[in-house]
């Protein structure tokens, strides 16, 4: 981030795991939980407290395009 000379408050963590989420609200980040990717069957991104979420990848563009 600091090479790329962005903040925290200024970049997105997208990911597909808990610790994904965890990781980027412990860095500042605002954070979207991917409902593709790794994501065990019995999971549920709704439990991970990101400030957005995407099921599908086709989603992504659209919310980041409104954030």
């Amino acid at each position: 981030m600091q090479h790329m000379n962005v903040t925290p408050q200024t970049t997105l963590y997208v990911g597909d795991h808990i610790r994904d989420i965890q990781a980027g609200h412990a860095a500042g980040m605002t954070t979207i939980a991917a409902g593709f990717g790794y994501l065990a069957i019995d999971e549920s991104i709704d439990e991970w407290s990101s400030h957005f979420k995407v099921d599908h990848a086709t989603e992504l563009l659209p919310l980041l395009q409104s954030i």
